[in-house]
This record gives structure tokens, C-alpha cells and sequence, in this order.
């Protein structure tokens, strides 16, 4: 088993890593010959789950990888000590190139090798440049068998995908409307209208609305996230009619904590099921990869 690549892109992979750090304490990394895919599998409060795919060239170059497992690697790690050493490879930027690859360590007492990925970042002592540093992140390898229970999450076909305003604007609206319901409800037509709608008080009829106006309607990636297009599914229904599901209103905004990342959003409604997001990397016609966030729907009346 052999990995080793060249980060070219480590301000993006902060920002990657980043966008899931609030769903989940671990993730995992499974690299492949032509993508890197980002998961945070385990259902975390709320049931988001994070299921993302960016291209090798996204990020890497001078990429290597082989293993007896079609060529992939599947390493478990705490985000937080993977976005420790991206900050540090960050801060050092400029300075040099940086390097990562998997090896072997002795670790404890008895000093059993265990696998590790080496982070060589910054330059040499050549013109002045300060020395190289060395980072030694712990990971688990994955085994077959864990591999196998690694599944996404199974969800109907969405019945509308509509693109969405600035993440940023969305997540300051999703926060006054969070002081009102511990729900939203999040509804979108062919029309290219989107609302959010919380209720302070459903018995009383007090609700308040947000509604944006003249979005588009694109074709997307299908909900496998495998990076392939496919178009709107054809509705004998007039466009002004909405589809519409629930969400936690907490789940939302963890997911909307992802709005470092430079790029475009289309949101997946499922209704009645579900709320899939797909956060670009770049614009979507065109991307250097995509970040899945599954956000399940709740029932009004059960308390957050």
C-alpha cells in the first residue's frame, strides 16, 4: 500500500475540511486514482451526513497511489488534527511545496508500526529558506470489512432541484428565522421561487416567510454524486406548484457553516423525506469536485 502527492491547492482543502467540521469529530478519506472522497458517515445529531468527491487535480499533483484494493485507500482521522496540520501547511504557504504520504511508525511501549501520514511542509535551508517541518497525523486504515458497511444514504428521487442565493445571505435569513421554530420549512417550484417558512406559533397561525425569486432550475449531478447529469424530471404539474420538506433548523445551519467554500449550491427536495445539498467547487457545470450534505426531514410536532 503507497500514497504519496504534492498539495498544490492546500487553501481549498482547508476550506473542505472545514465545511464538515462541525458535523462530525472523524471522517474519512478515501483516496482513488482520479478522486478524493470526503465522508462524515455516522449520523450526527440531527442525521447529516456528509458524502463528498473532489478530483485529484482539485488538489494534488505528482499524485501516487496503489493498493490491492482497486488502487484505493480508505484512512479514518479526527478533522480536527487533519485541520490542524492544513492550517499549518497554510501558514507556511509560499514557503515551499507540501507533501503528504502514508508510512509506518512505531508507537508505544512494545513499538508496534502503526500507519501514519507524513506531512513535510515548507522549503529547505537553500536562499534562506526556513527548514522543513515535519507532521506526524495518526490514522486507522480501514479494513475490507469496514469498508463494505460504508453506504450512502438511500433517498427517493428528488422532485425539484433549484439553485441557491449566496450562502452567506441564506445562513443570516435560516438565523432570525431560528429564533421563531426549531423547524424550517423549505420550499421550492420550476418557477425558480424558493421559501423559507418557520412558525412561532402554528396553533395561532403566526408564521413568518422569506422568499427568493427568478433562481434557476438546472440540471444537476444525480443523487449518487458520482459527478454525472441528468435534467429535471418531467411535471405534468403546473410550475407554480411547490415541493416542500422540514428540516432542523440546527441541522441547516451546520451545513450552512459551509459557505467558505467558493462556489455554487443546489438544494435537492425530497419531499417529505429529505433535504440533499450539493455544494460545488466552482460553479457546477464545471467543477473540481462536490460536497454532498444529506439533512433528513423531522416531524414538526417532535421537539429538536
Amino acid at each position: 500500500m503507497r500514497f504519496r502527492a504534492s498539495v498544490s491547492e492546500v487553501s481549498t482543502f482547508v476550506q473542505i475540511v472545514k465545511s464538515v467540521s462541525r458535523l462530525s469529530q472523524k471522517c474519512i478519506m478515501r483516496f482513488g486514482e482520479e478522486k478524493m472522497h470526503l465522508i462524515c458517515h455516522d449520523a450526527t445529531e440531527g442525521g447529516v451526513q456528509v458524502w463528498s468527491q473532489v478530483k485529484v487535480t482539485t488538489l494534488f499533483t505528482a499524485y501516487r497511489i496503489e493498493s490491492n484494493q482497486n488502487n484505493e485507500i480508505h484512512l479514518s482521522t479526527s478533522i480536527s488534527d487533519l485541520l490542524s496540520v492544513l492550517n499549518s501547511a497554510s501558514a507556511m504557504q509560499g514557503k515551499g511545496e507540501v507533501v503528504v504520504k502514508l508510512a509506518k511508525r512505531p508507537v508505544g511501549e512494545q513499538g508496534h508500526l502503526k500507519p501514519v501520514l507524513i506531512w513535510e511542509i515548507g522549503g529547505d535551508t537553500k536562499r534562506g529558506r526556513p527548514p522543513r517541518l515535519i507532521h506526524e497525523h495518526h490514522i486507522k486504515v480501514l479494513k475490507p470489512n469496514e469498508i463494505e458497511l460504508l453506504r450512502e444514504p438511500l433517498c427517493p428521487e428528488p422532485d425539484i432541484h433549484i439553485l441557491l442565493p449566496p450562502l452567506a445571505t441564506v445562513r443570516t435569513v435560516t438565523e432570525h428565522l431560528a429564533k421563531l421554530s426549531p423547524h424550517l420549512t423549505i420550499s421550492a417550484n420550476m418557477g425558480g421561487k424558493l421559501t423559507f417558512k418557520a412558525g412561532q406559533n402554528e396553533a395561532k397561525g403566526v408564521e413568518v416567510e422569506t422568499e427568493w425569486g427568478g433562481l434557476k432550475v438546472p440540471s444537476v449531478v444525480n443523487s449518487s454524486g458520482d459527478g454525472s447529469q441528468q435534467q429535471q424530471p418531467e411535471r405534468s404539474e403546473d410550475p407554480s406548484h411547490f415541493f416542500s420538506t422540514q428540516v432542523s433548523v440546527k441541522s441547516l445551519l451546520r451545513f450552512l457553516h459551509a459557505h467558505s467554500i467558493m462556489g455554487s449550491t443546489v438544494a435537492c427536495i425530497c419531499e417529505g423525506h429529505s433535504l440533499i445539498m450539493y455544494l460545488y467547487i466552482g460553479e457546477h457545470e464545471e467543477h473540481g469536485g462536490v460536497l454532498t450534505f444529506f439533512i433528513p426531514a423531522v416531524d414538526g410536532d417532535q421537539d429538536d
